[in-house]
């Protein structure tokens, strides 16, 4: 999720809103243009951050989720009947309303009254509309404030405590949105004793497993090179580190089977009923589990269900396809996934073994270690102690989907090989990539020198960046060869003197880059290092090409697609709120990992616009325009785009962003290490093979923006 609501006290792992200019109707912002790499001043709305946030929001994920809203909805009607069946009036508390929706499920159960809460203003102002549209005003309040500023009392925000609270206060590791302190504040200030809440319980289950395509995420590996005697190397203090403490979520059904490998069942692991008082938020255990199958224990996976009511009769899983009660009526939702946490250290493990699995959590964080039983290395125990943080430095400066793309063998074995087809020895090389094995490849391959230019971030960033280079080139014994270039092309100049460079070389990879063409940075920095290559020098990668396919995603249309209705209730004006703040903030194009989301092309792949990094960034504007034929019948609700690098303008070595293995029809296998972007239709329309795709693509090179627009025709040329 984008964004988190806040509901509770402030969380230290949510974004918060910049100050605000109040005095003004625009503020100008400086940001780095990932593109050209130049820093931009941007005029913007002074709710510029109000209108990112809304945009950003998964709150029409959560409204898509009928097995949520219908779980919520019986949930809410076995609480009222509960309190009914005391004999007493019915007062809801809805923490964290959102769209108002739980709380229009309350009053249609039978609530007598509903308080609502939402700290995000605009959020807010939106419920008390719909609350409106809907004709509950009389019985719902909403009240712009978080709940732990909510009084209750005579005088209060509240006249009198709630006895039934309902909140969706959840997240993929359940506890990430504090919900765990909003509940204690509410037991002790805003509900009565015997207050029912829903949900009523939640369980966090965890499983081992053995996945080296999970465990490249974590670690990075020796990378051999054909051709060398020896491999490229991480540095050591990378391979005793505990690694990132983020929790890594994804969509853990799309791991296919044979990528990893169960070492144990499925196991509960914490208990948490949220109408119970709790002497600490922090708990830790230590399970003794039996091993099923032989292998290397890397990885915990974890999910949680919760039950809505304290008989346990309405349950809500959001475990993976293997793991779930109804595997072949599983819900599709974005807003919960799943969640891994990688070992310390990958522990070999013999079936029928049993092995100590510590779990812990703190206020918003759960993390998990698996150690042979009896075990007592100071690994382990500073795990049952402390949260995992980072010391190499490696786990900052490179995501887990990065670390994938570096341990990539055959996406390197495409760049050895072009290198040492034009790489001559004792050539002067400048590399420009992010923390990237390119520059220590061609250094080994038989660079005489090879200078590593890496692009703009801040400071901090800067530092831990290089200090990670620096130990990377250290591990492999290149510090006479790769030289590490601080700051800009300016200050590379000033660094080769009079030398003329042979090679400019590049991934290319940026850790700026959001969109596919964001990496089109490599281009602009050719351009103004022109003058300082050698008459015939190599740009390596050569050529560039956009390519885009027409796509029918089974699901992930539903993230920007229209609420209208839900439950019976008309939510339009969330509907209008988000797009009115999409237009305002975000561009038209989304970055996606689409290997996580399930989908077919209804077209074949079509290069819309082809660019050539051996020559200058062009001064005017690049156009293209076309026509891409529907391969078949089905929805078209997208169009996912990406980026092929032909890296030396032959056609023979080309590395793609997109599709893994040449594509033409049916799924196509996705790179996992790496997001394309999608341009999601206004609506899904149906096609068939005489309909067509239209196209116009803008590239604008004085800022490296591109513009897309994407019309379907039918047979008789009626825009659809």
């Amino acid at each position: 999720m984008w964004y988190l609501r806040s509901c509770g006290r402030f969380c230290p792992r949510r974004a918060r809103f910049l100050s605000r200019l109040s005095s003004l109707m625009q503020v100008f912002r400086q940001t780095l243009n990932p593109t050209t790499g130049r820093a931009e001043w941007t005029a913007m709305d002074e709710d510029y951050d109000y209108n990112q946030e809304v945009a950003r929001s998964s709150y029409t994920d959560m409204l898509h989720d009928e097995e949520r809203n219908k779980k919520y909805k019986a949930g809410l009607e076995l609480a009222i009947g509960r309190v009914r069946g005391r004999g007493q009036r019915v007062h809801v508390l809805d923490i964290g309303t959102g769209s108002g929706l739980l709380s229009m499920l309350a009053v249609q159960a039978g609530a007598d009254r509903v308080t609502a809460c939402e700290c995000f203003k605009p959020m807010a102002g939106a419920a008390q509309k719909i609350v409106k549209t809907n004709s509950f005003s009389d019985k719902i309040t909403v009240i712009p404030k978080r709940s732990t500023d909510l009084t209750a009392g005579p005088g209060g925000d509240m006249e009198e405590r709630a006895n039934i609270l309902v909140a969706e206060l959840l997240d993929t590791e359940l506890i990430g949105e504090g919900c765990l302190y909003t509940y204690q504040h509410a037991l002790k200030h805003l509900v009565t004793p015997d207050c029912i809440f829903v949900p009523h319980a939640a369980t966090v289950y965890a499983q081992v497993v053995e996945s080296d395509f999970m465990w490249n995420w974590h670690r990075l590996r020796d990378l051999p090179i054909t051709g060398c005697e020896k491999a490229l190397v991480p540095s050591s203090d990378m391979e005793a580190c505990m690694g990132a403490a983020a929790v890594h979520d994804i969509q853990l059904s799309q791991v296919k089977q044979e990528q990893f490998k169960p070492l144990t069942e499925p196991i509960k692991v914490f208990r948490f009923e949220f109408d119970k008082k709790m002497e600490s938020l922090e708990r830790r255990t230590e399970l003794s589990v039996m091993v099923t199958a032989t292998g290397q224990a890397q990885v915990v996976l974890m999910w949680w269900d919760i039950e809505m009511d304290p008989d346990s009769s309405v349950l809500l899983s959001v475990a993976p396809s293997w793991a779930h009660p109804t595997p072949d009526n599983m819900q599709w939702r974005d807003h919960w996934m799943q969640a891994v946490y990688f070992n310390h250290q990958s522990i070999p493990v013999e079936k029928g073994q049993q092995v100590a699995l510590h779990g812990r959590h703190d206020e918003y964080s759960l993390w998990f270690q698996v150690q042979k039983q009896g075990s007592t290395t100071s690994a382990g125990s500073e795990f049952s102690l402390e949260r995992p943080v980072c010391r190499c430095g490696g786990h900052m400066v490179w995501s887990r989907p990065r670390l994938g793309m570096l341990n990539d063998r055959s996406r390197w074995g495409t760049y050895a090989a072009a290198l040492k087809q034009v790489l001559a020895p004792g050539q002067t090389c400048v590399s420009v990539s992010d923390a990237s094995w390119v520059p220590l490849m061609a250094a080994r391959l038989g660079a005489q020198e090879v200078g590593l230019l890496y692009s703009s971030g801040g400071k901090n960033d800067k530092k831990c960046l290089h200090q990670h280079i620096y130990r990377l080139i250290e591990a492999n014994n290149l510090q006479g060869k790769v030289h590490i270039v601080q700051g800009s092309e300016e200050q590379l100049e000033a660094a080769l003197e009079d030398r003329k460079v042979g090679m400019v070389i590049a991934e290319p990879y940026y850790s700026s880059s959001l969109l596919p063409w964001h990496s089109l940075y490599f281009w602009y920095v050719c351009t103004r290092l022109r003058h300082k290559l050698q008459g015939g020098a190599t740009v390596l990668p050569a050529r560039a090409e956009l390519v885009a396919v027409a796509m029918e995603f089974e699901d992930l249309w539903r993230l920007r697609a229209p609420v209208g209705t839900v439950e019976g209730f008309d939510i339009s004006v969330m509907d209008q709120m988000v797009k009115d703040h999409s237009n305002q903030t975000d561009e038209r194009v989304e970055p996606h990992p689409l290997w996580e989301y399930p989908g077919v092309g209804v077209s074949n792949p079509v290069t819309l616009m082809n660019f050539d990094l051996t020559q200058s960034v062009p001064t005017e504007n690049l156009v293209a325009t076309g026509e891409i034929p529907f391969t078949c019948s089905g929805s078209c609700n997208a169009v996912a785009l990406w980026m092929n690098y032909d890296l030396l303008g032959d056609g023979r070595h080309t590395v793609s962003t997109g599709p893994r293995a040449p594509y033409t029809s049916g799924r196509p296998q996705w790179d996992p290490h790496i997001r394309q972007g999608v341009y999601f239709m206004d609506k899904p329309v149906q096609v068939s093979a005489d309909f067509r795709l239209v196209y116009r693509v803008t590239f604008s090179p004085k800022d490296g923006r591109m513009d897309f627009q994407f019309d379907i025709e039918n047979s008789q040329g009626k825009n659809l």
